[in-house]
């Protein structure tokens, strides 16, 4: 690790933003934003962490520039941890490096390519000021509309306008979201605690559940909950988020999470009330033990060797929970089934499945889920089992359905059969294949099929009828008369 950059502040500012790169940033915008803050420069500083080996030329320009024009750095420090290429990027390493390294009192992890107002830092401290015990959080206004790339520095009114996917009545949905903020709200996008606090339960936990794209400051937040912090989301501050490739970790490593990118480790401390992590950095247990150490003796401790053979592609593979990701992209809706691209393959999802994860067999070979090579064809798929739907209404019935009741059967739709139930048979699980299965309950694949077999059994056999008292005082002519007209009531061939 080598520290290519540091402004050596004597005094201790009041924030200090930890920001994070591993060799994937086209756009180093967010450093313009920092720079243009409504405060003096000197009250915050900016430390910019590269996991990998790149030494961008952007920020090399920024300092020079900043330099020449007589102003502060650019960033207070520049960190570049040198890691092997065959190693796979852990963020909670990179925010532990920041937090050891930092010199202000609140730490702020930030996304590093978001737009951020003049009076970001301003807010930070004013909310601490007014209780500083708590972890902030702030939410993102994300645009997904393409215009914004490359970056052009838009105005944040073009971006809560046309491609602005979670902004409404002047605020995000995530902020209006009463009942599952948990997943509406972007927990990565802004995260400000007291450095103290951060060292004082361990800094961010370096498990390699961590590793890759499901983890964020949110693992921090939810262990500082557990010494009675207060999360409190800022109700007015945003930042915002305009579209750029690879935005959502698309071709990533994902570790354990709730089938929606949350850290089921980090949900799992949050509801067993774990302080400490389940692997601290050495550096941070050095600070929370002595409360202070020269930055020498903290590099030194920061980056463990075994990482270089746990953290390779190959033994991320291996690890359990862990998967390569990939994004689906929603194209467009068809009646109720949504069609996205998952890997260059076309996927049609019935929206009552709700959230499929394609990147694993079992979503892509659930039986309700559909698939082509080309929109085109999945098109036509659908279209044809739309067609066998308006035949089947039960063709798309999740759980058992009442469709319509016909003579004395109640006519049920489950998965993709139709079932006649005897009335007489009273409740009836078809979930459970043991009652499915009674001999009493008939079933077909349309309902058209399946009220014809219950005709059937309500038809009278008069094959059975032998007149045998008529036959005693018939003579012969008349005994054939009735048996012909037996015959035709029970359909049988004359």
């Amino acid at each position: 690790m080598k520290i290519l950059f540091d402004s050596q502040i004597s005094h201790s500012p009041k924030v200090s933003f930890i920001l994070l790169d591993w060799s994937c940033r086209e756009s180093f915008h967010f450093l313009d934003y920092i720079n243009q803050q409504s405060v003096p420069r000197e009250t915050y500083e900016v430390i910019w962490i590269e996991y990998y080996d790149r030494r961008s030329p952007e920020i090399r320009e920024g300092l020079k520039k900043s330099e020449q024009a007589g102003l502060h750095p650019w960033v207070d420090k520049w960190v570049v941890m040198d890691m092997p290429g065959e190693l796979y990027y852990h963020k909670h390493l990179m925010y532990n490096i920041g937090i050891a390294l930092s010199k202000g009192e609140i730490v702020t992890i930030c996304d590093s390519d978001a737009i951020v107002e003049r009076d970001l830092v301003e807010t930070i401290t004013r909310s601490f000021e007014d209780d500083s015990e708590i972890v902030l959080h702030m939410d993102e206004v994300r645009n997904n509309d393409q215009r914004f790339y490359p970056f052009n520095y838009p105005d944040i009114k073009e971006v809560i306008g046309q491609g602005a996917i979670n902004f409404k009545d002047g605020t995000t949905t995530g902020l209006l979201d009463e009942e599952d903020p948990l997943h509406s709200r972007n927990y990565g996008a802004c995260m400000c605690a007291k450095r103290e606090d951060l060292i004082a339960i361990g800094g961010a936990d370096e498990h390699t559940d961590y590793l890759g794209h499901v983890c964020g400051p949110y693992e921090l937040t939810f262990r500082l909950r557990n010494i009675n912090k207060r999360e409190v989301w800022h109700p007015s501050h945003l930042l915002y988020h305009v579209w750029h490739p690879g935005q959502a970790g698309d071709g990533n490593y994902v570790g354990p999470h709730d089938g929606r990118h949350i850290s089921t480790t980090a949900l799992s401390a949050l509801e067993s009330g774990r302080v400490e992590p389940l692997l601290e950095n050495p550096a941070i247990q050095h600070l929370r033990e002595n409360q202070n150490g020269p930055q020498e003796v903290l590099i030194k401790k920061l980056i463990r060797e075994e990482y270089h053979t746990q953290w390779t592609h190959e033994a991320a593979s291996k690890l359990t929970g862990f998967y390569l990701w990939h994004t689906a992209e929603l194209l467009e809706s068809v009646g109720d089934i949504n069609i996205v691209r998952h890997n260059d393959i076309f996927y049609g999802l019935p929206q009552r499945l709700g959230a499929v994860d394609l990147n694993k067999e079992e979503g892509r070979s659930h039986p309700d889920v559909l698939q082509a090579k080309s929109i085109n064809k999945l098109k036509k798929i659908i279209k044809k089992l739309q067609e066998d739907a308006e035949k089947n209404p039960a063709l798309f019935f999740e759980n058992p359905t009442l469709i319509d009741s016909h003579a004395n059967y109640n006519l049920v739709g489950f998965k993709k059969m139709i079932y006649a139930l005897p009335q007489s048979l009273g409740p009836t699980d078809l979930t459970v294949e043991s009652q499915r299965n009674q001999p009493e309950i008939l079933q077909a694949e349309t309902v058209n099929q399946l009220k014809k077999l219950v005709d059937k059994i309500n038809k009278p056999d008069y094959s059975s009828y032998q007149f045998p008292r008529l036959r005693k005082y018939m003579g012969p002519w008349a005994y054939t008369i009735l048996s012909k007209i037996r015959k035709s009531l029970s359909g049988e061939r004359r």
